[in-house]
């Protein structure tokens, strides 16, 4: 089989491409609405991913021990280190312009970013040719806190045609953070034609028109925004209040509903929501019961039961905890039956057959009551167990929220397959949904990748998810379930979600799971490693031995050699390398390379604790692909040090931790708010979902996209237990 390298379109670039062109090639091309493909992807023969040293020996320097020893101590978090070895190499014969491009990444990491400035400035002198320069030294004098000499910078590479959009959205930034805000708007409106895929641009333009109080222009910005990138989780607040001065009352209801989803704790947004409801609770009631017609008029979609043999795993699924009451639907009659224990006391029907229809279910004095679409009213003790008597039936739980506070929270009716438990518990209703491990999966594929990505990639998913639920069980026993139906466990979106595709992908791997040395792999998945993946080490502090760091191409294409110094490293994240995640026809920039502004103050108040007013994010100890293992968050009354997981939420719900930052200062000096350029979707660790969709395209079969991911591991039938 085929397993060439596509070739790479920019071939002909000279060496070390510039930022700006390496990012955002592909402006001109039109893009998939409300997806903003991946596309310009530089070849990984291209000089910007390589260590300067390792194809120039006039670059190696009399030493080249020394660049690796410069790698070592910035990837082990020493960035003072890493910036007096480099600083010695300029006195001492290396390549002056390679040891300046690594020592402004390592100053900018520092928050050092005069010295960064200086550095580019030498470097223009040095390479007069690369305009592309002046975005880099442009930011660098933003960070800096000088956004006059920043815009002028930005102006010149727009004078010269280069580092576009970037250079346009510099210019806003600089603009933005003097109040120029007309002039601010202008510029990101340029940076939005140059290639209308670059969400935090629309972003900020957004903010500005809400600030002058455009609300219409505010609106049309935030929604492409949070289109391109659904992670902008602020921008839903501000499109509540503009469309709520626009008088559209219904859209501003379905954005602060959201709001609050997305933006728990927040005080504002609870006192909005709380005002608008006490504002206009009729009308929300009445929208209410729109939804609640529409729910009746539903139908249920009848499934194919799984013929599954006896001893076929069940698992338990928790949907909902600490319900004051549920809505659910049933498709067919369905029998009551005690559960975890629990015993039906009464009321007709109890121990038999109930009809189809809605139910509503609350909890009463430590008794559930069900009250059914005919008029039935039972008042049951204990937990019990709803099962439709037709299997090819379905049961729809009403308004269930689901993965609060993650920036795709939403609510929605949820249809699924087998039965559905009602636990008492202290707190509450416990509603779980208990089904086979296979007839799981059918909605768990489809949940987790897109049903139109290669069936080798979908099956090499169901292995690996199949795993993953299998060492799971019983994890939440204490809860009464064994998994969530969140992305805290795997994505569970119900029959709604089941695709031919995804269903032959579980059926042709039906029992497989995938083993290390006999037993159960942990194989945990993310949804694009960005190029290269994280090791457990790297992200959780420890893990089994075939979850490390991985490249996301083959032995026989060329790509660079890893760990990379400062420079390249930086320009690994923030350009677009043509890799296995980069190549699916579904890959999406917001997924496998992203820009995100953040308040300053948004990050303050998500740490949780006083550290006054931010100054510098230092990141510290880095795995081999860029991802950050801790940071240290540095403010007036003091620093604070986040690790592991916790850094995205913290840091404003990043969408991985292989980034690169940048602040954004005033004239005064003051931090208004920090610039990431990231690369990658979720921890990073395991096999990357995008990444095999291109390897699956490229030929590879399932379980040759498993070995690549997770290596020393095989496939074993019979669920291995």
């Amino acid at each position: 089989m085929c397993r060439e390298r596509r070739p790479g379109v920019l071939s002909r670039l000279r060496q070390w491409a510039p930022l700006a062109v390496a990012l955002w090639l592909g402006a001109l091309m039109a893009p998939v609405p409300a997806l903003a493909r991946v596309s310009g992807a530089l070849p990984l023969s291209h000089p910007a991913w390589h260590n300067p040293w390792a194809r120039d020996p006039a670059v190696a320097g009399p030493d080249p021990g020394r660049w690796a020893e410069v790698t070592a101590l910035y990837l082990g978090g020493d960035l003072q280190g890493a910036a007096r070895a480099l600083e010695e190499m300029l006195a001492a014969g290396f390549d002056e312009a390679a040891v300046r491009r690594s020592l402004a990444a390592v100053y900018k990491d520092l928050g050092e970013y005069g010295r960064a400035a200086a550095e580019y400035q030498r470097l223009l002198e040095l390479e007069p040719d690369d305009p592309e320069l002046l975005v880099d030294l442009g930011f660098a004098l933003l960070g800096a806190g000088d956004p006059e000499a920043a815009a002028a910078r930005f102006g010149d590479a727009r004078a010269q045609g280069a580092g576009e959009p970037l250079a346009s959205f510099g210019l806003g930034l600089a603009r933005y953070v003097v109040g120029r805000l007309e002039e601010a708007a202008a510029a990101l409106e340029e940076a939005v034609r140059r290639d209308e895929r670059l969400a935090a641009a629309h972003d900020l333009l957004g903010r500005i028109r809400f600030e002058q109080g455009d609300y219409a222009a505010a609106a049309a910005a935030l929604e492409r925004a949070v289109r391109l990138d659904s992670s902008f989780t602020p921008s839903y607040y501000l499109l509540a209040k503009s469309y709520e001065a626009l008088g559209d009352l219904r859209r501003a209801w379905t954005q602060y509903d959201r709001s609050r989803r997305v933006l728990p704790g927040r005080p504002e947004v609870a006192a909005d929501v709380a005002r608008f409801l006490e504002h206009h609770g009729s009308l929300i009631a009445a929208w209410e019961e729109e939804r609640a017609a529409a729910r009746r008029r539903a139908q249920h979609r009848r499934v194919e039961p799984l013929d599954v043999p006896p001893g076929t795993p069940a698992v338990r699924v928790g949907l909902l905890e600490g319900a004051e009451g549920v809505t659910f639907s049933a498709g067919a009659p369905f029998r009551l039956e005690p559960a975890a224990g629990g015993a039906a006391d009464g009321g007709a029907g109890a121990g038999g057959e109930l009809s189809a229809g809605v139910w509503e279910v609350r909890l009463e004095e430590g008794h559930v009551v069900l009250e059914g679409p005919e008029g039935e009213l039972l008042r049951l003790q204990g937990s019990v167990r709803l099962t439709p008597v037709d299997p090819a039936a379905t049961m729809i739980l009403y308004d269930l929220e689901v993965d609060r506070g993650y920036f795709w929270a939403t609510r929605e009716d949820l249809q699924v397959r087998g039965s559905l438990e009602l636990l008492v518990r202290e707190r509450g209703i416990t509603v779980v949904n208990v089904l086979d491990i296979e007839s799981y999966l059918l909605a768990v594929v489809p949940s987790e990748m897109y049903p139109s990505m290669p069936l080798e990639a979908l099956k090499a998913q169901a292995i690996a998810a199949r795993t993953y639920v299998l060492r799971a069980l019983g994890r939440y026993a204490s809860r009464g379930f064994d998994v969530l139906g969140s992305v805290a466990s795997t994505a569970y979106r119900g029959v709604a979600r089941e695709q031919a595709s995804t269903t032959r992908a579980v059926l042709e791997t039906r029992g497989q799971v995938l083993t290390y040395q006999g037993r159960l792999a942990n194989a945990v998945y993310t949804s694009s490693a960005g190029g290269y993946t994280a090791s457990a080490a790297e992200a959780w502090g420890g893990g089994e031995p075939f979850l490390k760091a991985v490249p996301e191409w083959g032995p026989q294409e060329g790509g660079p050699e890893f760990p990379l110094a400062p420079a390249a490293l930086e320009r690994w994240l923030k350009g677009i390398p043509d890799v296995y995640s980069s190549r699916p026809r579904e890959a999406v920039l917001s997924t496998f390379r992203w820009v995100r502004l953040v308040e300053a103050d948004e990050i303050a108040r998500r740490l949780g604790r006083p550290v006054g007013e931010i100054h510098a994010i230092v990141p510290g100890p880095r795995g081999l692909g860029g991802y950050v293992r801790s940071v240290t968050v540095v403010g007036s009354q003091g620093r604070h040090e986040v690790r592991g997981d916790a850094i995205r939420s913290a840091l404003g719900g990043l969408k991985s931790n292989a980034f690169k930052v940048e602040p954004v200062r005033g004239p005064d000096g003051r931090t208004r708010a920090f610039l990431f350029f990231g690369a990658g979707f979720g921890h990073g660790v395991g096999m990357s979902q995008f990444g095999a969709a291109g390897m699956a395209e490229e030929g590879w079969r399932a379980e040759e996209i498993l070995a690549h991911y997770y290596p020393g591991t095989e496939i074993r039938p019979g669920y291995n237990r």
